[in-house]
């Protein structure tokens, strides 16, 4: 498995399809490669432009490119969430009180923190102008 990202991804797949095409056949080689893995951070599978490969092997191979094993750095991190919800069995309000916790960028005291959350949750906005 390659772990690598970017243009790197392509050049990967190009040196391992020169090294399988160097097999003689007398018709096509039919070549599946399945890319698996993460993806740097802020970048898609869709962002993975394989037209270029595509376009050189088309005389030589019949080439099937697989990108459903491909994440996201983004989307890891979000199933990871879903799945340690379903696990401890933690409530959408813990959740969401982590989430800006481990996200927000000005210091606040944690019990501040939760009492605004709460208060937000109960939509009690003037209590919570009184606490800011």
């Amino acid at each position: 498995m390659l772990r690598t990202g970017g243009p790197q991804i392509q050049l990967n797949i190009s040196e391992a399809l020169k090294k399988a095409l160097q097999i003689k056949s007398d018709s096509k080689p039919m070549i599946k490669v399945k890319l698996k893995g993460t993806l740097a951070a802020g970048f898609k599978p869709s962002d993975v432009n394989l037209s270029g490969i595509y376009g050189d092997c088309k005389d030589s191979a019949i080439l099937d490119i697989d990108k459903s094993d491909l994440n996201s750095a983004d989307s890891a991190e979000k199933t990871s969430l879903l799945k340690d919800l379903k696990e401890k069995k933690i409530s959408i309000d813990h959740l969401g009180l982590e989430l800006i916790k481990k996200n927000l960028t000005n210091q606040i005291d944690s019990q501040k923190l939760e009492q605004i959350f709460y208060l937000l949750v109960e939509e009690e906005l003037d209590k919570v102008e009184e606490i800011l």
